[in-house]
């Protein structure tokens, strides 16, 4: 427990928090789409560094919510029929093909549901999405957001009320949207224009970093986690995908750039080629703490399961460290051993 706790030095003071993109707000401009348009598939593409305003590192986006125009205040309310989903986008920024615009897998945050969009005074939310998937955002990525209306309660068709949008975002946003078919393929693509859309956020993720080496059967072993760490929570990490019966070492520490030892120090990632003979296996974090296990199961489907305890002290929330696994492997590519890529974990608000 010392010696776990002795890893955690520093406290982010803010667990949660809500912002709006685009940031900071260019001239605002009233619009329907894709909410007061009818039936309708859209995507927002925010960019890399209208993203960065969530934050400095990885965290979770657990809702949002759309603003009003300069004239809603007046407006009755009405349902939608939606489903919101969230990516990763490309850097290259948006296209026509919405399917050609995910640079990582497509999350359905809010699984498709009825809400109602309500008046508001002008920047105030109109619609509030809770999620019912959390969606991680990696912290350095462009964020796509998809909106798919299948239904409203004004018969399907476009009816007056004003959205809060944009067209001045220059570099910073783009909005894909085609009227009709929220299933549509291809769609209108606007350069510089969006909604504002307002995320509440919460600190604590995990994110996978760099590469592992390959072991037995040319497969590279794999690690996560069952649960994010928490104060004062079992916090339980998994081998998958390894060699078996043989030794796996786990390694956690506090960097992922440099690698100090009582001799001095070293950048990472470090090569392993010429200290271990195992070309190809690189150390990508620091190795702080490491426990030795054995790995059970079936050669390429083994796996090791490691299970620490949290200290529970609030302190702890927004602590970054960095773990990896490493297997003894005699049928891996060098011969020697494999390894998994890092896992970059910040420590979550007690509750998740």
């Amino acid at each position: 427990m010392r010696a776990f706790a002795a890893l955690f030095a520093c406290c982010a003071a803010v667990c949660a928090q809500t912002v709006t993109l685009p940031f900071p707000a260019p001239l605002a401009a009233n619009t329907q789409i894709p909410l007061s348009a009818g039936i309708g598939r859209y995507q927002e593409w925010f960019s890399a560094a209208q993203a960065a305003n969530l934050g400095a590192e990885p965290l979770r986006i657990q809702s949002l919510s759309v603003l009003a125009g300069a004239s809603t205040s007046a407006a009755p309310s009405t349902t939608l029929d939606i489903e919101v989903a969230m990516a990763h986008g490309n850097a290259s920024g948006l296209s026509s093909a919405f399917d050609s615009n995910y640079a990582t897998p497509r999350v359905i945050v809010r699984t498709r549901t009825t809400l109602t969009m309500t008046s508001a005074g002008a920047g105030a939310p109109v619609l509030n999405v809770p999620f019912t998937t959390i969606f991680t955002w990696d912290g350095v990525s462009p964020l796509l957001v998809e909106i798919k209306v299948f239904a409203n309660g004004r018969g399907n068709q476009p009816f007056a009320f004003d959205l809060r949008g944009t067209d001045q975002g220059f570099g910073s946003l783009a909005r894909c949207y085609a009227g009709g078919n929220a299933s549509a393929v291809t769609g209108n693509l606007v350069l510089n224009q969006g909604l504002f859309l307002s995320f509440s956020t919460r600190q604590g993720a995990k994110m996978p970093f760099g590469n592992g080496c390959r072991g037995i059967n040319f497969i590279t072993p794999t690690a996560d986690t069952l649960q994010l760490a928490q104060p004062g929570g079992i916090w339980t990490h998994q081998l998958s995908n390894s060699a078996a019966q043989t030794i796996a070492i786990f390694a956690l520490g506090t960097s992922r750039t440099q690698w100090v030892t009582s001799t001095g120090s070293a950048a990472l990632p470090f090569d392993l080629g010429p200290l271990l003979n195992a070309p190809g296996c690189y150390l990508l974090v620091s190795p702080e703490i490491m426990f030795s296990l054995f790995t059970v199961g079936g050669p390429g489907t083994a796996g090791a399961t490691l299970s620490l305890q949290v200290p529970p002290l609030s302190e702890f929330v927004g602590v970054s460290f960095y773990s990896q696994w490493f297997v003894l492997d005699q049928s891996a590519v060098n011969g020697v051993m494999s390894a998994t890529a890092g896992l970059w974990s910040i420590v979550t608000p007690i509750g998740g």
